[in-house]
């Protein structure tokens, strides 16, 4: 489980880094390969 003592296990620190970066993303609009609507 990544979530098992991400704190100090840098490869999960690294996964939850890039999955928030994802996250905030999404929510601000970047979907990439997304197809706009006319």
């Amino acid at each position: 489980h990544p979530e098992w003592n991400a704190p100090n296990d840098p490869v999960s620190c690294a996964l939850f880094a890039a999955f928030g970066k994802a996250v905030a993303d999404w929510a601000a609009g970047a979907r990439p390969g997304a197809r706009r609507r006319a």
